[in-house]
């Protein structure tokens, strides 16, 4: 059976750069569900809680750990 895919969405490669801003106030280490919710609070837009939530369910020790964890993900596409 074919999926229908939809030609509206657009995706593109995310930048650390684009969600390290909503990482101010995490304080490590932390888990997985702590680091969401500070960029939750911090307004994080939807693409941005859509890459962290496609981070490894673990406890990060720091935030060059967590970072590290994101450049892994740097194929990773985020809807515009």
């Amino acid at each position: 059976m074919a999926q229908h895919v939809d030609s509206t969405v657009q995706t593109r490669p995310f930048s650390i750069d684009e969600v390290q801003p909503f990482l101010l106030g995490v304080s490590y280490p932390a888990t997985k569900r702590e680091i969401l919710d500070v960029a939750y609070d911090n307004g994080a837009p939807d693409r941005v809680l859509d890459v962290l939530n496609r981070v490894p369910d673990q406890e990060y020790y720091g935030e060059t750990d967590f970072l590290f964890t994101l450049e892994d993900m740097q194929d990773v596409s985020l809807v515009s």
